[in-house]
């Protein structure tokens, strides 16, 4: 058996902390809150039998992914598909927890400004001030990437970096869920119609102008996941569209 605990602290001195409990069985989540004078006000378990992860964004905000499970599994082992449905959780004093959407106003604004909600770093930033600031490893393809638990961080292509190179695309490692339609409709709420698009069956990619930079859905129609990315359009034409076209 192994376990994981974190916790936060509000403004007003509540806490917030989850255990989570791994066994053969799956994962089981228990997430508290509880005031200043010990009072618990919220108490909710969450066991999916199968894989949970969890994370505090914010003081009173939750990143919770609940892994998918294989209804036709034959070993054991074969329940677990790796694949995660996240959702967004905010807190409440009133010991609520009320979800929302990760694509929204906030998600729009940070865009504008080269970077993607709830990551670290930003587009422009060098590649010495992301690895100060970022525990990762660096990989090199066509291009490089500097991979972290929570992002990838791509340059323009070069055999080494030195330091100075500045960030050119960044992309969410963690899924968000929904369909095509619901995804796309809410970007294009805050950013108009898409600048550039890739269909291949069920699977897209749209490409949004975000102020001087580009926020990219890369999605499966039929498993109803998408990754995001912001990035400069040269960033981002290196990534999805080397050879066809992308941004003009």
């Amino acid at each position: 058996m192994e376990g994981e605990m974190q916790f936060t602290v509000t403004g007003n001195k509540d806490t917030f902390m989850y255990y989570k409990d791994s066994g053969r069985g799956g994962d089981s989540l228990e997430l508290v809150g509880v005031r200043p004078n010990g009072e618990i006000f919220l108490e909710k378990e969450i066991d999916n039998g199968v894989g949970i992860n969890a994370e505090f964004l914010s003081p009173s905000i939750i990143e919770i992914g609940i892994e998918r499970y294989n209804e036709d599994y034959v070993a054991m082992g074969d329940r677990f598909t790796g694949l995660f449905d996240t959702k967004y959780y905010q807190l409440t004093k009133d010991g609520e927890m009320i979800e929302i959407d990760y694509i929204d106003q906030e998600f729009a604004n940070l865009a504008k400004k080269g970077q993607l909600k709830w990551v670290p770093g930003n587009i422009g930033m060098n590649y010495k001030s992301l690895k100060a600031n970022n525990k990762g490893t660096l990989e090199y393809g066509e291009i490089p990437f500097y991979m972290t638990l929570k992002a990838s961080y791509a340059f323009l292509p070069k055999n080494k970096l030195e330091g100075t190179e500045a960030v050119n695309a960044i992309g969410k490692n963690t899924m968000i869920t929904g369909s095509k339609k619901e995804l796309t409709e809410k970007l294009q709420k805050y950013f108009g119609k898409p600048v550039a698009e890739k269909i291949n069956g069920n699977s897209y990619v749209y490409a949004y102008k975000a102020g001087q930079y580009y926020v990219v859905i890369d999605g499966d129609g039929i498993n109803k996941e998408a990754y995001l990315y912001i990035g400069t359009k040269n960033g981002i034409n290196i990534l999805f569209w080397p050879f066809d076209g992308g941004i003009k």
